[in-house]
Parts: C-alpha cells; structure tokens; sequence
C-alpha cells in the first residue's frame, strides 16, 4: 500500500509538471548584417534583434531621435575621417566587426523600430570605404488574429492591431457548427489551451502566440465550458496539484498511524 501511495504521489509530481507547460511560440529574431550595398534599406527591427557589420564597407552607427546611441565609447573602435571637408578633420568612430548592436524593448510592447541605412559622408582613414549611418525610428508592429472555425461553417475577419487595448476579439457572428454558436476562442482546436471570451479587450500576452509573421491562431469552441476548472488558469492549477497532493499526503499519513499501532 506504502509503494501504491509514493507511486500516485509521484503521478501527482509528474501531472503538475505536465500542466504548467507553456503554449507560447517565439519568434525568430532577426540579425541584420549592413555592408557596403545596403544604402537605402530598410529592415523591421523588434527587441531581441541585432545589427551587425557584414562584408566590405559595413561599418556602422546607429542614431535614434538624431543621437548617436552607438558606439558611446570610440575605445578601439575603426576611425573615419570627413575627407569632403579636410583630412585634418577629427577620427568619427564607427562599429566594426564582433561589434554587434541589439534592439531593445520600446516605451510599448506594441511597437518596433524601423532601421533606415544611408551611406556616411565619412570615409576610412586613408581615403576607404564610406561607413553607414542607420537611423532607428519607432514604427507599430501590426499583429494579425487569425480566427479558424474549427470544424464549423461560416467565418469572420481577422483582428489586426497595433496599439495596446484599443482593439477587441471578434464576437465570432457568423460561425456555427451542428446548430450551436461559437462560445469563446481557444489557441488549441481541441479546446485544451487558454481560452478568450468573444469580443473582450486584446490582452498583451497575446503577441507571445504570434509566429514569425506577428499572425496568431485562435480556433472557435462551440460547447459550453465543463463546470470543473478550466486547467489553463495558473491559479487553477495550482489548486488542483495542491489538492492532489494533499490526497496522497493524507494517505501516506493514514498508513503510517497503522503502521505505528500495530
């Protein structure tokens, strides 16, 4: 009886570990590499991504809001001279290889950057290749919902957004399935992830869903939720891993009383 309780409470370990798994799916970060043919690109930049020097002529700065951000230390860092104006002009430091630069967060989560590549007025010393000036400006990162009906007849449009809550779920008029309405929206089709109730308010978390595209995939669930906990709530489960436990632990605690009267 001791082996068959230490066994379920072992379940109960192993059960709680299986719940609490994430759905989440990242997205690729993107390394942006400039060199000597990138004057007049552009790229979409998130946080988390990088611009690096690639091939010849890819030394860089990056400005934001017309500030150099970098480099900040010309420490060691390849020097350019203004040779339009005099060779006698001041060394400008740019980044030069295994020099990387990385994207960070925004003042909204919503939002990215933007990298526009000019070509510098600067040139090498000794009268090279120009260097590249990258300029970061703010941009909204348009995120597509992408509603799956699951089986059911009938659809709906897509939820594009950009700006944090100013945008709702679809209420999800105009599916059905065997007669029954959509009741909520799901990231699993088999209804075993975390739900979203129709029409309410996009939360933040959402964009963690989003593929590499910013698309996220919700699928339409047309059967009322059991009246048992949803398991997708943390805070369900946990009470549920307590309460399992608990019962294993009662158990074990039952046997040992046994143990010691006899």
């Amino acid at each position: 009886m001791k082996k068959r309780l230490r066994g379920l409470l072992a379940l109960c370990i192993v059960a709680a570990m299986a719940l609490v798994g994430t759905t989440a799916v990242a997205s690729a970060a993107t390394n942006w590499r400039v060199d000597g043919k990138s004057n007049g690109q552009t790229q979409e930049l998130l946080p988390g991504d990088t611009i690096s020097k690639g091939s010849s002529g890819g030394d860089y700065r990056i400005f934001v809001n017309n500030t150099i951000v970098s480099p900040k230390d010309p420490t060691s860092k390849p020097g350019y001279t203004d040779q339009d104006i005099t060779n006698n002009a001041p060394d400008i430091y740019f980044n030069d290889f295994n020099m990387n630069y990385t994207i960070s967060a925004n003042t909204e989560g919503y939002y990215g950057w933007q990298g526009t590549a000019s070509t510098s007025q600067y040139y090498t010393e000794g009268g090279g290749l120009k260097g590249l000036d990258i300029t970061l400006s703010e941009i909204p990162i348009p995120y597509t919902i992408q509603y799956n009906a699951n089986g059911g007849t009938g659809s709906v449009d897509n939820s594009s957004f950009d700006v944090k809550g100013a945008y709702k779920f679809s209420d999800g008029n105009g599916l059905t399935k065997d007669g029954m309405n959509v009741k909520r929206w799901n990231i699993k089709a088999d209804g075993s992830g975390t739900n979203y109730a129709l029409g309410a308010d996009i939360p933040d978390a959402v964009i963690d869903l989003a593929n590499e595209d910013h698309v996220i995939t919700l699928y339409a669930q047309y059967k009322d939720i059991d009246a048992s906990p949803a398991t997708t709530d943390p805070m369900n489960i946990g009470v549920l891993v307590l309460m399992m436990i608990g019962t294993a632990g009662i158990g074990m605690a039952a046997i040992r009383r046994r143990a010691v009267q006899k």
